[in-house]
């Protein structure tokens, strides 16, 4: 009998406007992966509890707190430290890293559909 092929890897995305989510939430689920949008930092760290995400799509400005912190608390779990974490912004790169430097990915918004696969197969080890 031939393995049974793994379960897709699910992608939490924490984002202000899960509206906006929405095309990217359908990409990724297009593409193999379970996707779902947290529309705040809080309301995201209370799913990651419930989830267990393989990834997180972290948008740097949430209304309740921003990405940085979001992902300092992240860091510091004991279930979330190691979870990939893509953080996502309008502002340049450097501006998110004095902020909060320990993520993995970052991807600048609006995202690139290629560039939005390529660092979620890499960082999943899933392919696309």
């Amino acid at each position: 009998m031939p393995p049974e092929p793994a379960a897709p890897k699910f992608i939490l995305m924490i984002e202000d406007n899960c509206d906006h989510a929405e095309p990217v939430i359908r990409l990724l689920e297009l593409n193999g992966f379970m996707a779902e949008c947290a529309s705040s930092g809080e309301d995201g760290l209370k799913r990651i509890e419930e989830v267990s995400p393989d990834l997180i799509l972290l948008d740097f400005t949430l209304p309740d707190m921003s990405g940085a912190d979001v992902g300092k608390a992240l860091r510091s779990g004991s279930h979330t430290a190691d979870v990939p974490i893509v953080m996502g912004s309008g502002m340049p790169e450097w501006v998110v890293r004095e902020s909060f430097a320990d993520f993995d990915g970052f991807l600048a918004k609006p995202f690139d559909p290629e560039d939005l696969l390529t660092v979620v197969a890499k960082l999943t080890d899933q392919a696309a």
